[in-house]
């Protein structure tokens, strides 16, 4: 199982917060995307954790990201050289570093990371609603606005 976040926003642009432990993540971004699209537009890094982070190697094999925001400190040595081999098959990548409490606007749809130590908190607001999602949160288990909905 994969514990990352898929987001459409209403004009189609693509977020994928997290990248789970491992290549699973493409599999199961396989069954969001259309076969026959491989842009992403924005990948969050929460956690260079290989728990947190580990597929995001495999997202950049498979997909061409356009930004990558990365929270925190480095990962391992493994996950580091990992990362710039396969950013370096993607030069025209903005990598972005912002700090914990930046909002990232896409689209209309603001994702804020409310922190990153574990659990780390993201919330995604679009209008009036906000979803608050912990990476401890059980998956399908989420609040909006305040409310436990499944």
């Amino acid at each position: 199982t994969s514990r990352a976040i898929f987001v459409r926003t209403p004009s189609g642009r693509t977020a994928l917060i997290g990248a789970g432990p491992d290549a699973g993540v493409v599999r199961a971004l396989g069954t969001r995307l259309a076969f026959w699209q491989n842009t992403l537009d924005l990948v969050v890094l929460t956690s260079a954790a290989s728990g947190a982070s580990g597929g995001l190697p495999a997202v950049l094999d498979r997909y061409r990201v356009l930004h990558l925001a990365r929270f925190g400190p480095d990962g391992s040595w493994s996950f580091e050289s990992a990362l710039e081999d396969s950013l370096s098959q993607q030069p025209d990548i903005r990598v972005i570093a912002p700090p914990v409490g930046a909002h990232i606007a896409l689209d209309g749809v603001i994702l804020y990371v409310r922190s990153t130590r574990h659990p780390a908190v993201i919330e995604i607001t679009y209008g009036e609603a906000t979803l608050a999602v912990s990476t401890s949160t059980p998956i399908g288990v989420y609040s909006l606005d305040g409310q436990l909905v499944k």
